[in-house]
């Protein structure tokens, strides 16, 4: 198991999440799994990290390989609020392997896209085909 920890400022607030992951089937070289994400938010009067159990109702966390931010989910056509939408950001061997080589491997990145639900505690995943893999994986991009 391992974790990645994200920066994401919503609506004023400084939250750190941290992404659970562990490998998807032993073997599997990088290929990995979100399990979990833990949220906590600045108390600038302490300063210290608290534990949030929920995100605020409008908004709608993103977080992934390129770029981590927070939009107001009444504003994005088909987003849910309290919910942290997520792309598969493992691309170390896309670097040190070089990206074209990788596209040739199954094991590195794209395997690992969908939202998390805070407050239902559930994952829904996305694939566009059977093979639970997208190359490259998808980056987040916002106008705003």
């Amino acid at each position: 198991m391992y974790y990645k920890k994200h920066l994401v400022e919503g609506k004023g607030e400084l939250f750190l999440l941290r992404r659970v992951r562990c490998a998807m089937e032993p073997g599997a070289g990088e290929a990995h799994l979100t399990l979990a994400f833990v949220i906590k938010k600045i108390d600038l009067t302490g300063p210290k990290w608290v534990s949030v159990e929920d995100l605020d109702k409008d908004s709608a966390v993103f977080v992934g390989n390129n770029d981590f931010f927070s939009l107001s989910a009444s504003n994005v056509p088909g987003c849910k609020g309290n919910c942290i939408y997520f792309t598969d950001d493992c691309l170390d061997q896309f670097v040190s392997n070089g990206y074209l080589d990788c596209l040739e491997d199954d094991i590195y990145g794209g395997h690992d896209i969908g939202m998390y639900n805070n407050e239902t505690d559930a994952f829904d995943r996305f694939y566009p085909s059977e093979s639970n893999l997208i190359k490259p994986p998808p980056l987040w991009f916002t106008t705003c």
